[in-house]
């Protein structure tokens, strides 16, 4: 006990002569080890103001949403890594263009396929549209029936040529323009209203049938259709384009207006989007693909 004793006062010997060379005594080192603890916290939570926790937390976020919507993939690939240039479409040379277009007149008449050049630039070019390109379709064709447009659309699909539908001419967004040539197909001829049905509140129309050609010979009915484009707006391109008018705000736009529609596929095949009866719920809403697809559908 007294060897305990010994070294125990020999420690607090030892310790006393440390702090007495350093000037100070044990309890002032305690006491000034707890003031830089406090000195320390206080600096910490003075550090981390209400700015600096909000600045931090945007850049954090900011930086998550980055990463979020790029593809990260893209900051693995190396620098050597090219991405493939996207193959241009061919399409028909001159001499299948010769041929195709012989074939049309053979199939629809001497008349109803012209390679005027005014005809040509009336087709291709409109004073009303915003956007007009150099390129004109190298022919016009002109059916009267969906078996003609049938025909039209096999032949320029066996060629490998383009087709433009052509209605009333009067887009603002050049609807009807021909980048790559082709033949502009000229609904001029299907002007016909084929069934009116009053008590169904429907009407069966050809494409090249003007809105106001529409009210003027249904009006007698005491109906009329609300869909108001440009004056010479033809039915067929309003359903190309999806159209709209003073009145859309009160009835709607065209895709509100149409029950069903008779569609000739790029390859020639000919599909009935749906039947005359409003309350159905078979089958895929077609109808509404293909009002507004300008033509790149049927």
């Amino acid at each position: 006990m007294s060897a305990l004793r010994s070294r125990s006062a020999a420690a607090r010997l030892i310790a006393g002569a440390r702090y007495k060379r350093c000037g100070q005594r044990p309890s002032d080192v305690r006491w000034q080890s707890t003031a830089s603890l406090a000195i320390n916290r206080q600096t910490s939570s003075q550090f981390w103001t209400t700015g600096r926790v909000l600045l931090l937390s945007t850049f954090t976020g900011s930086l998550a949403y980055l990463l979020g919507i790029n593809d990260t993939s893209s900051f693995l690939r190396t620098s050597n890594t090219k991405t493939p240039a996207p193959i241009a479409p061919a399409y028909a040379t001159k001499t299948k263009l010769e041929t195709a277009i012989s074939e049309l007149r053979t199939l629809l008449g001497e008349d109803a396929v012209s390679t005027d050049d005014d005809v040509l630039h009336d087709h291709g070019y409109s004073e009303w549209s915003s956007i007009n390109i150099e390129t004109l379709p190298v022919a016009v064709a002109y059916p009267k029936s969906t078996a003609d447009v049938q025909g039209i659309a096999k032949c320029c699909s066996k060629h490998r040529i383009p087709v433009v539908p052509y209605s009333g001419g009067s887009s603002l967004e050049a609807n009807f323009s021909a980048p790559f040539g082709g033949v502009s197909m000229d609904f001029a001829y299907m002007d016909k209203i084929i069934a009116l049905r009053p008590d169904d509140m429907d009407v069966t129309v050809q494409p090249a049938v003007g809105w106001m050609t529409l009210n003027e010979q249904i009006k007698s009915s005491g109906l009329f259709f609300p869909v108001d484009p440009g004056p010479s707006a033809m039915i067929g391109g309003m359903v190309g384009t999806g159209c709209s008018g003073t009145n859309a705000v009160r009835y709607g736009t065209m895709r509100d207006w149409v029950v069903n529609l008779t569609v000739v596929l790029a390859d020639g095949t000919v599909i009935k989007t749906r039947r005359r009866p409003r309350k159905t719920a078979a089958g895929y809403n077609l109808t509404s693909l293909f009002v507004g697809s300008e033509g790149t559908l049927g």
